[in-house]
């Protein structure tokens, strides 16, 4: 049989665990935080750009080439689409 002390035990060991838990949990709310995870963040591309400034450079230049490239690609359609419909203007004409 168990006996108080075996209960007082158990109920001491589950209150050291659960204190436990709840400081893991409030640890984890703080480094959660958006502003927290922002910083994490700006601070590991600090460090990635001082390690690796070529891989940088190659990364912002892609992004940069996929921001100019839609409007370029836009204007492109737009000139190919009149063309277009000039030659399927002129077909029509010549029936």
């Amino acid at each position: 049989m168990t006996d108080r002390a075996d209960v007082a035990r158990a109920r001491t060991k589950s209150e050291i665990a659960r204190a436990q838990m709840m400081g893991t949990f409030d640890a984890l709310r703080i480094r959660m935080r958006p502003i927290n995870l922002a910083s994490d963040a700006a601070e590991s591309a600090r460090r990635t750009a001082i390690r690796k400034p070529v891989m940088v450079a190659g990364v912002i230049g892609a992004a940069a080439a996929l921001f100019f490239a839609r409007p370029a690609y836009g204007a492109l359609r737009r000139r190919r689409s009149k063309r277009v419909a000039t030659a399927a203007g002129a077909k029509r004409s010549e029936r």
